[in-house]
């Protein structure tokens, strides 16, 4: 019977073996296995086995509590063998304690913790690395245990009436960081003193010297205690040893000695020397600031990086310059942005990663970006504390937000693939809040460290002006998240000439200051600057970037200086026509109105805009006409310009052509196919007041162009605008089943002090009013007459042109329901105004101008 018997645990099974002997000589016996049958019964803890009833055995079986358990053996037509009896005392086995961290390799103290859920007493001891762990000389675990040295931690877990656990282990490796040779540079003058440095009080630093190109491994190591003086080349090596760590890896730093910039000392006295002619230097200092031109996407493009010293193993920010002819006003002049810190910003939601569109508003819509990038969340909600995010084009980097996003404290930890952590937005000072807003818009990188959470770059922010907030310093090699590096870049600004204030979802932000100098600091000490100056654009009196210099202890090298095509805009009166066969054919010259010759649509997909009834290539020069031209510009009132309805229905990237025919809508493609809709159309022409397509544009935004059909009614007095939403179905774009009646427009009358003005409300395409990125609508008032005298055959009138704002029609739809909410205006140039839509500030947002009046209204966007 196998255990015999004793103590035993739960998961124990018992085993009987049928084991008899035969004779086969006078003193020799041999065995014999399965000589009849075993029998077995379980009985009581120390029960007599004479009661009780036998059972047959057949496989191994476990006991459920402590128990005596009998056994014999049968055979027909003999006697059964003498019963046998073990008594097994069964206990419960405990499961093994956890341990955190479950061993790895470190590079500095580390402490561990045991815990175990059964209540138990955790036993543990340390043992060196790859010895076993025998069951004594245990110690009591009752609080967390820092290792200084590579140990193997054993330990188990034990407790009254139950059996111990099993004894597991784990395995703690100590490495060494290497050591921090100085001065990190190769050409040194004799005599300079070199020095070791490391973070670790265990350490013992070890030195030696060997040829230029020499192995480490060859020579003996001498211990390092005070500076090294170095008067011949030779190449330097160090590393870090302490025992019970595994030794640093070797750094290495090839030293080449300079003679000294200062003579000897010498006791003789020097005969007075002869002046001698002054010559003016042949030449100045020479150099040039590092910069490499090129080409994306079109854009003209310019890089310039900032050269900084060597951080800490390796870390320490990247910042540069960088130019692009396609980028606005920025923190360097036009064209110029700064990249030296990392942000996770509000953007847009869009049709196709969200399946509705939406620019920022400061809601649970809004969307984030790393430096750009679209988050894309991989657990839990979009938006909310605890979830985590990868960049759509995967960068193999995890965001994780803690905090909800519309929350005042709220800030993301990202964790990149060569193991730096980057925190954002941890403090108010590195968080993005616009004015008139409590949550942030942008959270700012505020530190980052690497694997050994013992090297750091910190970040500095200062609010200059309203949703304002600029980097201005950066810290790096630093040793904890509180406690900032000796190296350090500094960013100066200066008060800009071109202020701006600009508005998003409600928020005010400004742009008040400019880039002046980068400082580059180390040690307390300034060894690099480059310094900033500007000028103004004749052509728009923006800022741009004249001359950047370059420094060095306080000596400069020649400015690199940058030239603009910045003249005053100036206006030269040439006819409109084409070339062809090197003659010019002037065109229109019958012509009064601009939105009857304006060039628009794109029907040959060549790229460039058309004109009613021909083509022209980039260079002007004739190259064709249009089977149908295209003829569907009518002035617009409320921008006072041309509205051109450009429709491309089937997005091949050509513009298609409108009709009517048989009083239905029809559609001719550039392809030549006609698509004929069941939306009813007639008295085709060219003014406003018959029925047309008044507006194409994606209303919706799921990426498909949306039309505003506008049909009169009521013997012409009243017109009614319909949008009619693309079905996304390109044999069949419109039905009458995704209709939505927009509004009516009609004859309006209004008291006045003379007794009344007349004309018409107005429906008006006005761009995006409230920053969510879907364009709306206006109702205006479209004031023509006005009431002069009252004569005895009737009312003098004569003709005025006022047109005011009465509403809004904001757009909140999506690509399944058609949303727009009216926003009525109060005291806004409601009379003797001339009130147009334009964005005045360059915020992106439709701005209210009174052109009569010469007021404006600045648009604040979230309606």
């Amino acid at each position: 019977m196998t255990p015999s018997g004793g103590t035993i645990s739960s998961s124990s099974k018992i085993t009987l073996n049928n084991t008899q002997y035969e004779k086969t000589g006078f003193y020799s016996h041999q065995r014999i296995y399965n000589v009849g049958v075993v029998e077995y019964k379980t009985l009581n803890y120390q029960q007599s086995c004479d009661v009780g009833l036998w059972r047959t055995y057949i496989v191994p079986f476990k006991l459920n509590g402590s128990s005596r358990v009998c056994s014999r053996v049968i055979l027909a037509g003999q006697s059964s063998s003498s019963v046998s009896y073990k008594d097994f005392n069964l206990k419960f086995k405990l499961t093994s304690p956890a341990i955190s961290p479950n061993g790895g390799n470190y590079s500095t103290n580390t402490p561990f913790s045991i815990s175990n859920p059964q209540s138990a007493v955790i036993k543990y001891k340390m043992v060196s690395v790859g010895a076993a762990c025998s069951d004594s000389s245990w110690l009591n675990y009752t609080s967390a245990v820092t290792l200084t040295n590579s140990q193997r931690v054993c330990y188990k877990a034990t407790k009254s009436g139950r059996m111990d656990s099993n004894i597991s282990y784990a395995d703690f490796n100590f490495k060494l960081e290497k050591p921090s040779i100085s001065p990190a540079v190769n050409e040194i003058i004799a005599g300079t003193s070199i020095t070791l440095s490391i973070n670790n009080s265990n350490a013992n630093l070890q030195y030696k010297l060997v040829p230029h190109g020499a192995s480490c491994t060859s020579g003996a190591w001498l211990d390092y205690s005070t500076s090294i003086v170095l008067d011949s080349d030779a190449r330097f090596c160090a590393k870090a040893t302490a025992l019970g760590w595994t030794d640093s890896d070797i750094v290495v730093n090839d030293y080449r000695i300079q003679q000294s910039e200062y003579a000897d000392i010498s006791n003789n006295s020097l005969a007075d020397s002869a002046f001698s002619s002054v010559d003016v230097p042949t030449v100045d200092n020479i150099g040039a600031i590092k910069g490499q031109a090129g080409v994306s996407g079109g854009a003209a493009t310019y890089h310039i990086p900032i050269q900084l010293p060597t951080g800490r193993a390796g870390m320490q920010p990247e910042v540069s310059l960088n130019y692009s002819s396609r980028n606005g006003n920025g923190i360097a002049g036009v064209g110029w942005s700064l990249s030296a810190g990392s942000s996770i910003t509000r953007c847009a939601a869009t049709y196709a990663q969200d399946g509705f569109t939406q620019n920022p508003q400061y809601n649970s819509n809004d969307r984030l970006c790393l430096d750009g990038q679209r988050l894309i969340a991989t657990s839990g909600s979009y938006g909310n504390s605890g979830t985590q995010y990868r960049t759509e084009i995967d960068s193999f980097v995890r965001v994780t937000q803690s905090g909800a996003l519309n929350g005042t404290s709220t800030w993301f930890k990202a964790e990149y693939k060569n193991s730096r952590v980057a925190y954002f937005g941890k403090t108010t000072d590195s968080r993005l809040v616009h004015g008139g807003k409590s949550a942030a818009y942008s959270w700012l990188i505020e530190y980052q460290h690497d694997a050994t959470a013992k090297n750091y770059i910190h970040y500095e922010y200062e609010e200059f002006g309203v949703g304002e907030t600029l980097l201005t310093d950066i810290y790096y090699s630093g040793n904890s998240s509180s406690l900032v590096g000796h190296q350090r870049v500094s960013f100066i600004y200066n008060d800009r000439a071109d202020k701006r204030q600009m508005y998003i979802a409600g928020g005010k932000y400004s742009t008040t200051q400019i880039l002046k100098h980068i400082n580059l600091i180390s040690n307390s000490n300034e060894v690099k600057a480059y310094n900033f100056n500007y000028i103004t654009s004749s052509a728009s009196s923006r800022s741009l970037l004249d001359r950047l210099a370059h420094c060095f202890n306080g000596i400069c090298i020649n400015d690199t200086t940058f030239r603009w095509q910045d003249e005053a805009v100036q206006f030269d009166i040439e006819p409109l026509g084409y070339v062809k066969n090197n003659l010019f054919y002037q065109q229109y010259e019958d012509k009064r109105y601009l939105n009857s010759v304006i060039p628009h649509g794109d029907t040959n997909g060549d790229g460039v805009r058309d004109f009613g009834d021909f083509y022209i290539n980039a260079e002007g020069e004739y190259i064709g006409k249009p089977s149908s031209p295209l003829d569907s510009c009518r002035m617009q009132q409320s921008t006072l310009g041309a509205n051109c309805v450009d429709l491309d229905i089937d997005l091949d990237g050509k513009s298609d052509y409108w009709f009517i025919n048989n009083e239905l809508l029809n559609f001719k493609l550039a392809s030549g196919e006609v698509i004929t809709t069941q939306i009813p159309l007639s008295t085709p022409g060219l003014s406003d007041g018959n029925d047309i397509i008044k507006f194409a544009n994606d209303l919706n935004g799921d990426g498909w162009t949306d039309i505003v059909v506008s049909a009169p009614f009521g013997n012409g007095q009243q017109t009614k605008l319909i949008i009619y939403f693309h079905t996304q179905n390109r044999s069949q774009p419109y039905t009458i089943n995704d209709a939505y009646d927009l509004g009516t427009e009609a004859f309006i009358k209004k008291n006045i002090t003379a007794g009344e003005k007349q004309g018409k409300s107005q429906i008006s395409l006005v761009g995006d009013i409230d920053g969510n990125g879907l364009p709306d609508f206006a109702i205006l008032n479209n004031w023509t007459t006005r009431d002069v005298n009252t004569h005895a055959s009737g009312i003098l009138s004569t003709a005025i042109a006022e047109l005011t704002i009465h509403s809004l029609l904001l757009n909140m739809s999506s690509a399944s329901t058609a949303i727009f909410t009216s926003n009525t205006m109060q005291g806004m140039f409601q009379d003797d105004a001339y009130t147009v839509f334009g964005d005045i500030n360059g915020d992106g947002l439709s701005d209210l101008l009174d052109v009569r009046n010469a007021k404006i209204r600045i648009n604040e966007g979230g309606g």
